[in-house]
């Protein structure tokens, strides 16, 4: 009985915790563009609420360009509990589409698109 009561305790207890990891993790709430047509440079910034900036974070940021690959950005860590901010030197013209996707390291992404020089 001793057993099972021990036992029973335990499942209680990873439940609590495996729930209150899951509640904790924030998906990307928002990510805002702006094009610098002169430098050829991408600011992004994504509002990203993290209890711990070290357990969930922007682990990547993917920049499309009309539609293909550009590159993926990979990140460990999220200097701000409330926001990430990153620039990029992207080659684009007038009238191109940047689409910017930022996931969570916990799960979760947000996509953005601005159309350069609008």
């Amino acid at each position: 009985m001793k057993a099972r009561n021990i036992a029973l305790t335990l499942i209680i207890l990873a439940t609590v915790f495996l729930s209150f990891n899951t509640a904790s993790a924030h998906d990307p709430s928002s990510v805002n563009l702006s094009y610098d047509l002169s430098s050829q440079t991408l600011s992004v910034t994504i509002g990203h609420y993290t209890y711990d900036v070290t357990v969930d974070y922007i682990d990547s940021v993917v920049v499309k360009v009309n539609g293909k690959l550009y590159n993926t950005y990979n990140y460990t860590s999220q200097y701000d509990k409330n926001l990430a901010s990153f620039s990029y030197k992207v080659e684009a013209k007038t009238g191109d589409l940047i689409e910017v996707t930022a996931t969570s390291k916990m799960g979760g992404s947000k996509t953005s698109i601005i159309t350069v020089g609008s």
